[in-house]
């Protein structure tokens, strides 16, 4: 009986010696492997750099006391990227100057995984929204669509979960009615300003000559009696007018009071402008520091090119900081 005890004592210390050995060797593997991806990140960004010269774009150097591998995690301060043209000697930001940086963090922000895991998304057209308890649209509840043209899924299936839905769109052809006893339609669009005289460039959307009537948001919310009150669903595909929407909502702090933002972005040929990127950027990190994280996106025209310059893509908000009962 001493003898077997003593044989499984043995095989017992085996064992464990054997573990740990095992846990000592895959760590060692894991760590090779965490430097080997570091220096083919580092690799890859000399390429990148090398690229751009020969393309005749200014690179900053990167100095001689840069160490990208240990900074890495430090591209971007907490309240957004170094857009002031000043160059840290603490290498704790790069330097964004051009426009094709500020729109590669932007478009960034679209391709990477979403930043919140809806576990209740549910379908409202070719869009989402999220159904998880913090975020819950239902009754008494308020939507806004900026940008119909002939698509009404997404507006009639908040219609009829009971929200009070109001659409709007200057370019086309019907006047102010109720559709299908659900969505109030509008015919004016967002603007940077009130006025009833705005000629719209011809596009997809507009093929002859138009006048329209736009609104700012905090005008539209007052012609509707929504001033101070929440807007549970805000949706906007405006063609490139969705930036001057973001920064009205961030001015007059109406961003605070919107739970859910369904938008399709556009960086497209010179609208917005490119020397306009920076402060895009700046108005994008000013969103994201309010609280709104991805929970679904849908990029579009990943093969684009200087020459066909289109950033597009659907994306779907929660606000984070968002205070339940703050109606």
């Amino acid at each position: 009986m001493g003898r077997l005890t003593s044989g499984k004592l043995i095989v017992f210390v085996f064992a464990v010696a054997l573990t740990i050995l095992v846990l000592v060797s895959f760590r060692d593997t894991i760590s090779s492997r965490n430097q080997k991806e570091i220096d083919e990140l580092v690799h890859a960004v000399h390429k990148l750099r090398k690229l751009a010269r020969a393309k005749g774009l200014h690179v900053e150097d990167e100095g001689p006391n840069s160490d990208t591998a240990e900074k890495g995690a430090e591209v971007i301060h907490k309240d957004g990227p170094n857009t002031s043209g000043e160059n840290p000697s603490d290498g704790s930001s790069f330097r964004i100057t051009e426009y094709w940086q500020a729109s590669s963090l932007i478009k960034w922000d679209f391709e990477k995984p979403p930043e919140y895991e809806c576990k209740n998304k549910s379908s409202a057209g070719i869009y989402f929204v999220c159904q998880d308890p913090q975020f819950r649209i239902k009754p008494p509840c308020i939507a806004y669509s900026f940008g119909v043209y002939t698509k009404w899924a997404f507006e009639e299936t908040l219609g009829r979960m009971g929200c009070e839905t109001h659409s709007f769109d200057p370019s086309v052809k019907w006047n102010d009615h109720i559709h299908k006893g659900v969505v109030h339609f509008h015919k004016l669009g967002i603007g940077a300003e009130d006025t009833d005289s705005y000629k719209p460039a011809r596009g997809m959307y507009v093929k002859e000559d138009q006048t329209w009537k736009m609104r700012t948001l905090p005008s539209i919310m007052k012609m509707l009696g929504h001033e101070g009150k929440v807007i549970d669903v805000l949706k906007v595909d405006v063609e490139g007018f969705e930036w001057f929407m973001m920064q009205q909502m961030l001015d007059t702090g109406i961003i605070h009071r919107v739970r859910q933002f369904v938008v399709e972005w556009h960086l497209v040929h010179d609208f917005p402008t490119k020397k306009s990127y920076m402060d895009l950027l700046r108005i994008y990190y000013k969103m994201k520091d309010a609280g709104f994280r991805t929970f679904s996106v849908d990029f579009r025209f990943r093969g684009f090119s200087v020459r066909r310059w289109r950033i597009q893509s659907d994306v779907m908000y929660v606000n984070t900081k968002f205070i339940p009962n703050s109606k």
